[in-house]
């Protein structure tokens, strides 16, 4: 069954690339059905199964923003953000949450624009807190102090008020 799992997956680039992105849609769905919003307080046992499926978070976030695809990232942020923070795995956390904000594109304008805003508040916010728990202050208060000013934009009042608690 592997091999032939194998050899389908070498077969057609598009093959590959539509079982990646269902790969890339499951987690970031499974992760957002098992970390509501806001995140604060992720169960033991929540965590617990992030940590199990770590390589395969690791790998739908990375082929979210390869493909441009961000409502995956979307989709995943809080529990990658809870776990990181949790777990004190702050430094990997940040470097994913860096890698989706360095690849966001510029923004978009009209309808699009909003859901960028939110989208770019939410991740600068998430990099933020992990930036004050490491003690990194300096770059934790950047990041919330821009975070917050696109959230209040974006209509997130909730998501700003969390970014003020971490100033």
């Amino acid at each position: 069954v592997l091999f032939r799992s194998a050899e389908r997956l070498a077969g057609s680039p598009a093959t590959r690339e539509a079982i990646a992105e269902r790969h890339a849609g499951w987690f970031a769905d499974r992760l957002a059905e098992i970390v509501p919003r806001p995140a604060f307080g992720a169960s033991r046992a929540v965590l617990g199964e992030i940590a199990a499926e770590l390589e395969n978070v690791r790998a739908a976030w990375g082929w979210g923003i390869g493909a441009g695809r961000f409502a995956i990232v979307a989709g995943g942020l809080d529990a990658v953000a809870a776990f990181a923070s949790s777990s004190g795995w702050l430094g990997a956390g940040e470097e994913m949450l860096s890698a989706a904000l360095d690849a966001l594109p510029p923004r978009a304008g009209g309808p699009a624009d909003l859901a960028h805003q939110l989208l770019a508040g939410r991740l600068r916010a998430a990099r933020g807190a992990l930036r004050n728990r490491a003690g990194d202050t300096r770059h934790a208060r950047a990041d919330l102090v821009v975070g917050r000013r696109a959230l209040r934009r974006a209509g997130a009042r909730p998501a700003a008020a969390a970014a003020l608690f971490h100033l």
